[in-house]
């Protein structure tokens, strides 16, 4: 209940004096806020019946403010922070790591709210030179750089692994989005990249790299190319250390590459990424045989997705039905070279219905959105994840999402 009151009084504040205090230093502030309604049956909560897990809450999912601004007369020195005053004791660090995998602190833990999720420098030489510096969103593919409050349908796809798992595992690339670097960017008649470094161990795990230190930085960027608003595509690599110990010996490297389509014309949008990738993994067997070394095997994971949807626009809104589906494919899912193609999938559907869009500022809305998500595993996947005695019985996780959200 603290905390509810904390946020109430912030949001009151804001709303009161803000506006004020903007305006008089040249201030521009903004945000969202997502509320949910969630039914969820997680699949078999036993480990010897098959008995389902089930539960229903409210939440609020996200309330943040953004605040946008020029030091300089000119835009050649600018800002952007956002904060999450809700979001923060829900942002575990789940790695990518089957090993060390349940958001423990060892490897990250929770972070206090509110939250500072973002807080950037820029340096605008030209349009097509750039620089950028503090904790943003990792400058890799299409749908992680977007704000969640625009997904057509509330979660991130499986291939980022924001948010998203699979009982015992983590899964995705980037489930923390942010880090802390520096990368420089730009367009020129449509071409368009971002390119730099950031630390690699994600933006809530400073206290990590304070302990084990953060000798080796990781490359990140895209290159892409937009031909007018109809259709855009690009290229992300990432290259980097899984842990940033000072001898390399004992660092595991890591890289991903991805590709990124969007098409939108006519009020219908179709989206396809893909991410490929590997990740250096500890070969505990040889570990044993000789203590004094480090061994470390790759293996490689790999996911995708399909989105499609459509606005139809009426005098009392939009309607925007949309659908996805999503696969994810990681090699430490077998069992000692278990069942080929173990993978986990994901179907999607829902409808975005925007009641209040203000003509002026179409970034002020609000809108009600309803979303179906079922994901479930093949072969070794769903043999590995299964909480059954004998292992063999497929779990399959149902969400229903109601939203209620407003962008001002």
């Amino acid at each position: 209940m603290r905390k509810v009151l904390i946020v109430v009084g912030i949001a009151l504040f804001a709303s009161a004096f803000l506006p004020g205090i903007a305006q008089a230093a040249d201030l521009k502030l903004s945000g969202f806020g997502q509320v949910w309604y969630v039914y969820s049956d997680t699949g078999s909560g036993s480990g010897t019946t098959g008995t389902q897990n089930s539960d229903s809450y409210f939440a609020v999912k996200r309330f943040r403010l953004k605040a946008t601004g020029n030091i300089t007369e000119n835009d050649f020195v600018s800002y952007f922070s956002q904060i999450d005053f809700v979001g923060g004791a829900q942002y575990n660090q789940v790695r990518n790591d089957p090993n060390n995998d349940k958001g423990t602190a060892a490897n990250g833990g929770t972070m206090t709210i509110p939250i500072l999720l973002d807080f950037w420098i820029n340096l605008k030489f030209w349009d097509f030179f750039q620089l950028r510096a503090g904790q943003f969103i990792i400058p890799f593919g299409y749908e992680g750089p977007r704000s969640p409050y625009d997904l057509e349908l509330l979660t991130y796809s499986l291939v980022y692994g924001t948010g998203q798992s699979y009982p015992g595992m983590s899964v995705g690339f980037f489930p923390y989005l942010r880090d802390l670097g520096a990368y420089i960017h730009g367009n020129y008649k449509g071409f368009n990249y971002k390119v730099g470094l950031v630390n690699g161990q994600g933006f809530y795990q400073n206290d990590i790299i304070l302990l084990h230190g953060n000798k080796w930085k990781d490359i990140v960027g895209r290159v892409g190319y937009d031909y007018g608003k109809m259709l855009s595509a690009g290229i992300s690599g990432y290259f980097g250390m899984e842990d940033s110990y000072t001898n390399i010996d004992q660092d595991r490297r890591k890289w991903r590459a991805g590709l990124d389509v969007k098409f939108d014309y006519a009020n219908a949008l179709v989206v396809f990424e893909y991410i490929v990738g590997q990740t250096e993994q500890h070969n505990t067997y040889k570990e044993n045989l000789d203590p004094a070394h480090f061994y470390f095997t790759p293996l490689t994971a790999q996911g995708l997705y399909l989105l499609g949807a459509y606005t139809i626009k009426t005098k009392a809104g939009d309607i925007q039905p949309a659908l996805r589906f999503d696969w994810w494919q990681n090699e430490a899912f077998t069992n000692n070279g278990g069942t080929k193609n173990p993978a986990i999938y994901a179907f999607t559907g829902g409808v975005n219905y925007i009641f209040y869009r203000n003509e002026k500022n179409p970034k002020q809305n609000a809108k009600i959105s309803a979303v179906y998500e079922r994901i479930l595993a093949n072969g070794e996947a769903r043999v590995l994840a299964s909480n059954v005695g004998t292992g063999t019985t497929p779990i399959v996780q149902d969400y229903f999402i109601l939203q209620l959200g407003a962008e001002f």
